[in-house]
């Protein structure tokens, strides 16, 4: 039997490809007329942007 911290990390990779994923997707929707790479920026510095859509 595998202990529970060693399947955490083992998975960490795949879990936070999940959540990049989710992240990108919520961009992608964003209705901004701008690249997905310049609403990361401008998104990552927008303190009401990550407050809304935690």
């Amino acid at each position: 039997m595998i202990e529970p911290m060693v399947q955490r990390k083992d998975r960490f990779a795949e879990n936070m490809a999940v959540v990049r994923h989710m992240a990108l997707n919520a961009l992608g929707q964003h209705h901004a007329e701008i690249s997905v790479a310049r609403k990361r920026c401008r998104f990552s510095l927008d303190d009401a942007f990550l407050a809304f859509h935690a």
